[in-house]
């Protein structure tokens, strides 16, 4: 059976936020992927010596990023300590939390906590330790053990895929939601954060260490596949095949009539139609194919209004705490304002390049014809609702902005208000089959490079 290839996730932070590098290759099993990286992580003594170290690996780019790690993959790596003097040591283990953090409302909530034990004083002397240096734990009401030498505990974590929160009140029943990606984007007031942590305990009256990392997660996500049609399309490189002879493979939103006028001379009759390819489910890195029909019986208000640059869409991605308000926002449609609060926010990610249909000479008289697409970026975090903590996408229809054309009721220039908007879907992993490709024209693509990493440099250390 054959597995989804996922796009290597990043953070859509800015290059002076903390970078998560691309996963170089899907973590298939394949034996062409790229080797591990190394990542180290050190607690320095007095005289400057590493006496603790965690070292982790995964599939970045470089250790000059953060860990990354899709679902599924294991988190491994190992635990070394070095003592120059007998330490009294109760304890080590590690720690694997998941956290989200709101910076407006200065909340924290932990929805992840796995314990992973390495050695304790009750099992005796570490197993690593070197034999000259064994000595038995010390009893008392507590037992510790006096560690001098280097010690080593590999270890293997495997994440869980999902978690359960409990409900709002007492008398919801836990739920179960998958775990959401990394969030960490500038601006935005909400965050999801992943750390690997090592707990060195030590006695009573005695201060534990902590060392360990942040790391980027991503979960998998599989698109369904296109209409059988739009499959052999991107097969065979042919050019797609519209609503009209693949309504399987389209949806089709009510006409939008607009009014207004025409250099304020004479008014404005027009409509246009806007198809989207479905699924309504789409694979970060790829394409959202569109196609729009405009009708007028005015040639000059038709000529304006199909002018390629002219015609809006674009893709907004909604973050916020309430994901109940979002979905009924988003199903009726109402008017999208961008922008960011304490407890929401509405960004415009990307926006559809456009261009004459080749089958423009087909069409009658008082009719044009537009085909576009919308370049997913590989950096976009997948849709994911994960309690009240919501990331979602919709296509937003502004109206044109044609010179000459006033429309009547659509706002300012600074902040049109939308004409129409459908939820859509962003995830993670391709489907089984041909990949969607590009089909704008040179001169006509948005120029966009999805294919490189957030760069940037940071070490992302917690020590204590």
């Amino acid at each position: 059976m054959e597995t989804p290839e996922p796009v290597p996730p990043t953070s859509q932070a800015d290059q002076d936020l903390p970078p998560y590098a691309h996963h170089a290759s899907p973590p298939s099993t394949s034996a062409n992927r790229r080797e591990l990286t190394d990542h180290v992580y050190h607690l320095y003594n007095s005289k400057n010596k590493p006496w603790a170290s965690l070292k982790v690996r995964s599939t970045a780019r470089s250790n000059k990023f953060l860990p990354v790690y899709y679902e599924g993959e294991p988190i491994n790596g190992e635990v070394e300590l070095n003592f120059e003097k007998e330490e009294r040591i109760k304890a080590v283990s590690l720690m694997v939390m998941g956290r989200l953090i709101s910076t407006a409302a200065n909340g924290d909530k932990t929805f992840l906590k796995m314990s992973h034990p390495l050695w304790s004083a009750s099992q005796g002397p570490p197993s690593s330790e070197p034999q000259s240096n064994r000595s038995s734990p010390v009893s008392s009401n507590e037992q510790v053990g006096k560690l001098l030498g280097k010690y080593t505990w590999p270890f293997t974590i495997t994440m869980p895929k999902d978690v359960a929160m409990k409900g709002r009140s007492r008398k919801e029943q836990p739920k179960a939601y998958r775990l959401p990606p990394t969030f960490l984007v500038k601006n935005i007031h909400f965050t999801v954060q992943y750390e690997l942590l090592v707990h060195i305990q030590r006695p009573s009256l005695h201060i534990d260490n902590k060392l360990g990392t942040v790391f980027g997660y991503t979960p998998c996500l599989v698109a369904p596949p296109p209409s059988p049609i739009r499959q052999i399309a991107y097969q065979e490189n042919t050019a797609l095949v519209g609503p009209e002879d693949d309504p399987a493979g389209w949806t089709t939103l009510a006409p939008l009539h607009l009014q207004g006028s025409i250099f304020n001379t004479r008014p404005l009759q027009a409509s246009c139609t806007v198809s989207i390819a479905k699924p309504l489910c789409y694979t970060r890195g790829g394409t959202i194919p569109l196609v729009v029909l405009i009708s007028s019986p005015d040639s000059h208000a038709l000529d304006l209004l199909s002018t390629p640059k002219f015609f809006d869409v674009q893709l907004i991605r909604h973050v916020g705490f309430d994901a109940d308000f979002y979905r009924r926002r988003s199903d009726a449609g109402h008017a999208t304002k961008l922008g960011t609060d304490a407890t929401t926010s509405d960004e415009s990610v990307a926006k559809a390049v456009w261009w004459p249909s080749p089958r423009e000479d087909d069409r009658p008289g008082g009719k044009r014809r537009l085909e576009g697409e919308i370049h997913l970026s590989g950096q976009l975090h997948p849709s994911c609702i994960f309690d009240r903590f919501l990331i979602s996408y919709s296509l937003v229809i502004y109206p044109p902005s044609a010179p000459g054309i006033a429309l009547t009721g659509s706002g300012d220039l600074k902040q049109p208000l939308s004409l129409a908007q459908r939820r859509v879907e962003v995830v993670t992993a391709y489907p089984r089959g041909p990949r969607p490709r590009r089909y704008a024209p040179p001169g006509y693509d948005d120029g966009d490079d999805n294919s490189g990493a957030v760069r940037g440099d940071i070490l992302g250390v917690i020590r204590v």
